[in-house]
């Protein structure tokens, strides 16, 4: 149940404060090579898709801005089932993290990111 939920990435915006909208951009949805567009609370956007589609054990998708080829982030869901609980690992890789007060900001949106998911899927 919680791999479905982030998977469908039209769902992101309702756990991802900072994610306003998502709009896919291909035919294919929650699965491997689904493309889309986010859309920032703070005015941004970018392109994005979905590069590994492990059912039930792990998400990847890389988020592209300007056109450019090589993705600016890299995110992650890992998910391990123990029992009746889900847990899940979030990790992004982002270069402009090793700027301390960006790698602080990026840290308390996932921290948030994480508590709100948890509240969603427990309803």
């Amino acid at each position: 149940e919680v791999f479905r939920f982030v998977g469908n990435v039209e769902t992101h915006p309702e756990f991802a404060d900072f994610c306003r909208e998502v709009r896919m951009t291909t035919d294919r949805s929650n699965e491997l090579g689904a493309k889309f567009h986010q859309f920032y609370v703070n005015g941004g956007e970018c392109d994005s898709e979905i590069t590994v589609w492990e059912p039930f054990r792990k998400i990847v998708w890389c988020n592209f801005q300007g056109g450019n080829e090589e993705p600016v982030q890299i995110i992650t869901y890992y998910f391990e089932q123990v029992g009746e609980i889900t847990h899940v690992l979030h990790t992004v890789e982002n270069e402009a993290h090793a700027d301390q007060a960006l790698h602080r900001k990026g840290m308390h949106e996932n921290v948030r990111e994480m508590a709100n998911l948890k509240r969603l899927v427990e309803g």
